[in-house]
């Protein structure tokens, strides 16, 4: 939605005039285009929008939102992002569900937070098994790699190849430590800072990442993820090394 379509604009659009139905200027919006679980304070817009009504302490808010699933991914986030807004003094209205705070209403509202929270494993879990069946198949199923960039293949969907000038200097920093042109990981960071691969922090700050790199059987065109017990395998994946 956030891409591609007007989803956004018209949840505004739905909330501000819900706003106006019961004479409440509508004051600031704040697009949650976060997706997951977990801490609420993680959310930019979630975080920015308690900051706003922190810093304004002499104002009595409303707060309307599209759907009760866009409120909070889970459960427990639901009742602990109520709570921070009933501390605050802070009304909560949304378009699809009417709050209230009787013992019946609670539970209702529980099991609808429980439903969202069931949509959102069972999607995690979706994609989670759409990833294994392409590395189990030999593609790398996250996004693009440092020195590769994702292209759209017609045979192979999306694949991962190699992206100069960037593959070029890894390749060059990879090969001079394994031959010693480069005797310590922080002299081929030094090299990858010099090419403009890594920038903004120095060379040592690089090391672990240099490390991991060199450790990662993807540059030499496998895949594996023992996460997922999806042992090494010939990738489609072009190496920019060798094995």
């Amino acid at each position: 939605q956030e891409i591609e379509g007007s989803g956004l604009v018209s949840q505004e659009g739905r909330c501000i005039k819900d706003l106006l139905s019961i004479g409440v200027p509508h004051e600031k919006t704040f697009p949650d285009t976060f997706t997951g679980g977990g801490d609420f304070m993680k959310r930019p817009a979630m975080k920015a929008m308690l900051a706003y009504i922190d810093v304004h302490p002499h104002k009595n808010f409303v707060v309307v939102f599209d759907d009760l699933k866009r409120f909070a991914r889970d459960v427990e986030s639901h009742w602990k992002l109520k709570a921070a807004f009933k501390v605050r003094g802070v009304l909560l209205r949304c378009l699809n569900y009417n709050f209230d705070d009787s013992p019946e209403g609670v539970f209702v509202e529980s099991v609808f937070a429980a439903a969202g929270q069931l949509e959102k494993d069972q999607n995690k879990r979706q994609v989670v098994q759409k990833q294994k069946a392409r590395l189990d198949a030999g593609y790398w199923a996250f996004g693009a790699r440092r020195g590769y960039k994702m292209i759209q293949d017609p045979l192979h969907g999306k694949l991962s190849v190699p992206y100069n000038p960037d593959a070029k200097a890894l390749k060059q920093a990879l090969e001079g430590f394994s031959n010693r042109t480069f005797l310590r990981p922080i002299d081929a960071c030094k090299f990858l800072v010099e090419k403009k691969f890594w920038t903004g922090q120095s060379p040592e700050k690089y090391i672990d990442k240099f490390r991991r790199i060199a450790e990662d059987v993807f540059f030499a065109g496998y895949i594996e993820y023992p996460k997922w017990d999806v042992e090494r395998r010939k990738g489609h994946n072009d190496g920019i090394i060798s094995l």
